[in-house]
């Protein structure tokens, strides 16, 4: 019997981890590797009521099980290959991973951690066999972004190396670069996840509109239209639901959690992607986005460096959970004045925007994890 490639999942929801998780489990397929994938997931009653997720999965022929958080996870024959995609997993499963790779179980463990404070997640006495795994390349931990790469060394106390690397997300559907790039008659911004604790911004960037509707009107204005895109239920959600319709009528649209083809589609709407989150690891919305041809507006949180040329694709909102400041307000009142950025400007932007998320349809999560020391397919 061909070796298994155990893929597990804290969740199966249609959220960043599970959504790249499910590229890779595509690849994999791709590969060849289809027969031995197998996929667990520790979402419990959540990934029960949100089946979306496992439907595709399940819908593309992989063998997937959905555990309640106390199940404790399958022990691999010796051999055996095993990703864990987040370090959010029930902290039983990453230490009876971490102990196979010890032991010798596992060839190599795989680890891709979407998370950007490991002491989070993670117990500091696991330092000690983290260092002592990715100095020997047996484990693989990789990570979205530079930004997110600086906070493991300064957590780990070491470098990393050989085993810690950026592996860039993809842009998986290529097929967004195809349609026409966005008008600019109106500016139809939009920002897309969910408010849980504020962290995504939303109340952040409605602070914003606010400030530059009180200013005079520009002498050439466009009309502002604002849509915030996966929205859960919640007492949260609905104060950005309430104040969005205040401030901007019928002009403010939200939509709430759906699944990814639907989200992208509502994403098509708008011409201006901003992502202004308190922190952030890499962000495949706004990668979403710029394959739409949308210009970001984007702070500096993890995938800033990867994702943003300031000026050329968009523009810098500066450091992160800081009050909106006068030169962010200057910002999205210019945009709204044509005398300041006509039609043919933000086209080049939007065209720009497209142009440097093609180049993330390239990358390969495979050619991490089948190279060196991966397994052959049945």
């Amino acid at each position: 019997m061909a070796a298994r490639f155990w893929l597990y999942a804290h969740e199966f929801s249609e959220s960043g981890a599970p959504l790249v998780l499910e590229t890779i489990a595509a690849e994999l397929q791709a590969a060849g590797l289809g027969p031995q994938l197998r996929l667990r997931g520790w979402g419990g009653a959540h990934d029960r009521r949100h089946p979306s997720l496992t439907r595709r999965l399940r819908g593309r022929g992989l063998r997937l099980r959905v555990l309640d958080r106390d199940r404790r996870p399958p022990r691999p024959r010796r051999g055996e290959r095993l990703l864990l995609n987040s370090l959010a997993l029930p902290p039983p499963v990453t230490a009876a991973a971490l102990g196979w790779c010890l032991e010798g179980r596992l060839p190599r463990l795989d680890w891709f951690a979407h998370e950007l404070h490991p002491g989070a997640w993670l117990d500091g006495a696991l330092r000690a066999d983290l260092r002592l795994l990715l100095s020997s390349g047996e484990l693989q931990l990789r990570v979205p972004s530079r930004h997110c790469l600086s906070h493991y060394r300064a957590w780990l106390e070491h470098d990393g190396a050989p085993g810690l690397a950026v592996q860039p997300h993809r842009l998986a559907e290529p097929q967004l670069l195809q349609g026409p790039l966005p008008d600019h008659r109106e500016l139809r911004l939009q920002l897309t996840g969910q408010v849980q604790q504020g962290n995504k911004g939303q109340m952040w960037l409605l602070d914003l509109v606010e400030a530059v509707l009180a200013r005079p009107p520009a002498a050439d204005p466009r009309p502002l239209r604002l849509q915030c895109i996966g929205l859960e239920e919640g007492p949260a959600a609905r104060a950005v639901q309430e104040r969005g319709r205040r401030l901007l009528g019928e002009a403010f649209h939200w939509e709430p959690l759906l699944p990814r083809a639907q989200a992208q589609a509502a994403m098509a709407r708008s011409n201006i992607a901003v992502s202004c989150s308190r922190e952030e690891t890499f962000s495949l919305a706004a990668l979403e986005a710029m394959a739409l041809g949308q210009i970001l507006l984007r702070n500096r949180t993890g995938g800033w460096d990867e994702q943003l040329l300031p000026g050329v694709n968009g523009f810098d909102l500066g450091d992160p959970g800081q009050p909106v400041t006068r030169g962010q307000v200057d910002l999205l009142a210019a945009l709204l004045d044509r005398r300041y950025w006509p039609d043919a400007a933000l086209g080049q932007l939007a065209a720009a925007a497209r142009d440097h998320a093609a180049s993330f349809a390239d990358h390969r999560y495979a050619t991490w994890l089948l190279g060196s020391g991966g397994v052959s397919p049945c």
